[in-house]
């Protein structure tokens, strides 16, 4: 086996590991000992993309198309991570390219719609979104059953949430529409959603994942945008349930400034580690006095200092956390499932954005096309948290002195 074969062999097995820093070095071997490979150029592109150096995977993948100008693969790759980078018009120009050369490509579909999306195109975009669900690593249907065409009839409906929480906060907005023209909606979900969406749309029976179901027509709920071409804000339509939120008062009524705070969202998501701004980032608004800060962080992160009352053993579910988030005057989130709860109910919430972030936030501006109650807090170096949380801070010493004025 030739030395160049070894190195190969190496990558490729790294990459099934998900071993994206062995799969770089053993990529750059490669392009070391066959310069004029646009495949390994290609592939040292994916690798370092999967690690966060986009600048990097950006330049390697255009020496892939210098060696090889007909690759589409290159250019979808190569178009996904300008996405990342905030590049939103050169990544739709080369992913055009890409479709030029493999129209039927979901890869070029998919990222295309993307591109589309954060420029607020939102019925083409919408219109190619639905190549998210020919992509291998999407979910199945839960039934067997015919996709609704959005018309009336009087069978069972299923609507099936098919990416994470944030997602279904962010689409469950149509559950309203989808209730007035079925006979009956079964909404599935995840878990920690189901009480709070089932308060919200007592219309609708509202089940976990892997429950047992029969319906006549099913549809993912991320397509209901495409198919009403309603885009947009809407009134609030997630609510705390009031009992919850009651039982919270003895511990959250007071007349300080409430800020809830969360700084990480689930670890396990491909960009959180560039999404998620963490704990010390927030040090210039824990710095300002006369606030009272609440902990909403869930999951996996870093202990808050002891300033930040820590309530979150309790928060259980989403339910509980819109019970909380009743009592409080604003939030701090990175874009998680938390900023669009906040923006359903809508409830005033400072979301930090890292540059290149989600499609649904667009790509300049401080307010949600989507949620009125949203100000967005956008980074200005990649990968730097500094300016947008500086500008939080300033809009809470705002607050305070709104709040001081008799």
């Amino acid at each position: 086996m030739s030395e160049l074969t070894e190195w190969v062999e190496r990558a490729q097995q790294a990459r099934v590991r998900g071993d994206d820093r062995q799969a770089a070095l053993s990529w750059a071997m490669v392009t070391t000992l066959d310069p004029n490979s646009a495949d390994a150029r290609h592939n040292l592109g994916n690798a370092l993309a999967g690690m966060g150096r986009l600048l990097e995977a950006a330049q390697n993948f255009l020496d892939a198309l210098d060696l090889d100008p007909a690759r589409a693969d290159s250019r979808i790759s190569l178009g996904s991570v300008l996405l990342d980078l905030g590049q939103t018009e050169d990544a739709s120009a080369i992913l055009d390219e890409a479709l030029e050369i493999d129209p039927a490509s979901v890869a070029a579909g998919w990222n295309k719609s993307l591109a589309l999306l954060r420029k607020q195109e939102w019925k083409a975009g919408f219109r190619l979104f639905e190549n998210r669900l020919l992509r291998p690593q999407s979910l199945p249907a839960p039934i067997v059953a015919p996709l609704w065409d959005g018309k009336r009839f009087d069978g069972p409906l299923c609507v099936w949430a098919e990416q994470g929480l944030g997602d279904v906060l962010h689409f469950a907005r149509y559950l309203g529409l989808v209730q007035e023209l079925a006979a009956k909606t079964i909404l599935l979900v995840h878990p920690e959603l189901v009480s709070l969406l089932a308060f919200s749309f007592p219309k609708i029976e509202v089940l976990a994942f892997g429950a047992p179901i029969q319906a006549e027509r099913q549809i993912p709920l991320m397509s209901l945008a495409g198919l009403f071409g309603v885009f947009g804000p809407m009134p609030p339509y997630l609510a705390a349930d009031p009992d919850r939120a009651l039982a919270w008062s003895p511990r959250l009524d007071d007349r300080r400034l409430k800020v809830g705070l969360a700084w990480q969202g689930n670890p396990q998501h491909p960009a959180d580690a560039r999404r998620s701004f963490g704990l010390r980032a927030l040090e210039p608004v824990l710095a300002i006095d006369g606030l009272r800060f609440i902990s909403l962080q869930v999951g996996q992160a870093d202990e808050p200092p002891a300033l930040v009352e820590n309530f979150t053993h309790r928060l259980t579910d989403f339910a509980e956390t819109a019970a909380v988030l009743a009592h409080l005057d604003v939030v701090i989130s990175p874009d998680t499932a938390l900023a669009h709860l906040c923006g359903a109910m809508n409830k005033p919430c400072f979301a930090g954005l890292r540059i290149g972030g989600d499609w649904r936030w667009g790509d300049s501006g401080g307010e949600s096309p989507w949620y009125p109650s949203l100000k967005l807090f956008r980074q200005e170096q990649l990968n730097d948290w500094r300016a947008p949380m500086a500008k939080m801070a300033l809009a809470l010493r705002a607050l305070l002195a709104l709040r001081a004025v008799p």
